[in-house]
């Protein structure tokens, strides 16, 4: 009998609304050896300094959050990560790999389209809670000269950006965090009755393997202690 795919609420509850001056998108906490940190993709922080703030969204209002930046090796890999001055989010084990993942499975993805939330209160620690859209894994390219990417036949939309991709792993039957999001491949659409075209969304999502973000981690570790 199949297992049941379902985003557990250790996914969930670590997925935030943030700013960085008019840039809003989404992130995610990561916990590597005992320490916590916070993934967004690097355009949604244009232009972020080593030591700066962005902006967090808590108890419906914007919050300054005081953050040191470490960049990806590559400087064309659309992840940056932030050590944090304090825990964001509950330490539940969550493992981030993209190993173990199979071309024509499903994923999930998660994130604040359009700037979208619901809100739960208490139940959330008065952070609001992302959408969730599901894709299927339709190519990974490891090698690729900005970083592994892969792409997923999924409908993508502005905000999600920055928010984790998510896959269940059908060897120890475990929901990972595979990717960040980078964006998704436009298409141009033909205006009827004119020599115009709209740039449209072509479904395919495109997304960096988290395996950059987690070698700087491993190569800085300067994360908030979890408890």
């Amino acid at each position: 009998m199949a297992q049941l795919q379902l985003v557990p609420a250790s996914i969930l509850q670590r997925v935030f609304l943030i700013k960085y001056g008019t840039s809003i998108g989404s992130s995610f906490t990561l916990d590597i050896d005992g320490k916590q940190y916070l993934i967004t993709a690097k355009h949604v922080l244009n232009g972020i300094k080593k030591e700066d703030k962005i902006e967090i969204f808590h108890k419906e209002k914007w919050e300054t959050l005081n953050v040191k930046v470490l960049f990806c090796e590559n400087p064309a890999t659309d992840i940056v990560v932030m050590a944090i001055p304090v825990q964001l989010s509950r330490t539940d084990e969550v493992e981030a790999t993209s190993k173990a993942m199979f071309v024509s499975q499903d994923v999930f993805f998660l994130g604040f389209p359009f700037e979208m939330w619901t809100y739960f209160g208490e139940l959330n620690n008065y952070f609001p809670l992302p959408f969730i859209k599901k894709g299927i894994l339709s190519a990974t390219d490891p090698r690729n000269n900005q970083g592994g990417i892969f792409y997923v036949d999924g409908n993508n939309n502005p905000g999600f950006s920055g928010g984790p991709i998510v896959f269940y792993d059908l060897n120890d039957h475990k929901i990972k965090i595979c990717g960040v999001i980078h964006g998704y491949i436009n298409q141009a659409n033909e205006i009827p009755q004119t020599a115009l075209y709209a740039k449209g969304n072509s479904g395919i999502l495109v997304g960096f393997m988290i395996d950059s973000a987690i070698e700087v981690i491993k190569k800085n570790p300067i994360g908030v202690t979890v408890k």
